[in-house]
């Protein structure tokens, strides 16, 4: 719901890992979905650009894309808020060859890790494809 990110400027992310799991950085946000608020979106979406032509220190500094993200926001005074994992679910998924054919599956969580989740989740039922570390 979108009303779960009421603020237009404002960048919101999960902290970096996998649904289910404890982040592996608490501080450092996951780079795979963003919910950008309309009035900070045109200014963020340029980081091709900032990386190039912004002379900040700070920037040369990151040591990975998540930090990047962060940092230039925070350069362009750009609130980024971390939500729980359940407030914005995502899964992570690939084709993977199995024996001899090509299976769909879920990265980054377990059948083992839904029944016994270290951080917010979502319901197992509704995973519907298998996990690639089950198969």
């Amino acid at each position: 719901r979108l009303a779960d990110f009421p603020d237009p400027h404002a960048v919101y992310s999960m902290p970096l890992g996998f649904l289910c799991d404890r982040p592996h950085l608490r501080d450092h946000p996951a780079e795979h979905v963003f919910v950008i608020g309309g009035a900070v979106a045109d200014r963020l979406l340029r980081a091709y650009r900032e990386y190039f032509e912004n002379p900040s220190p700070e920037l040369n500094s990151v040591d990975s894309t998540e930090q990047y993200w962060q940092v230039l926001a925070w350069l362009l005074g750009i609130r980024w808020e971390l939500v729980l994992r359940n407030r914005l679910p995502y899964l992570l998924s690939m084709h993977r060859n199995v024996g001899n054919s090509t299976a769909f599956c879920i990265r980054g969580i377990s059948q083992a890790t839904l029944r016994r989740p270290t951080a917010s989740c979502v319901h197992p039922s509704l995973i519907r494809h298998p996990t690639c570390a089950d198969l």
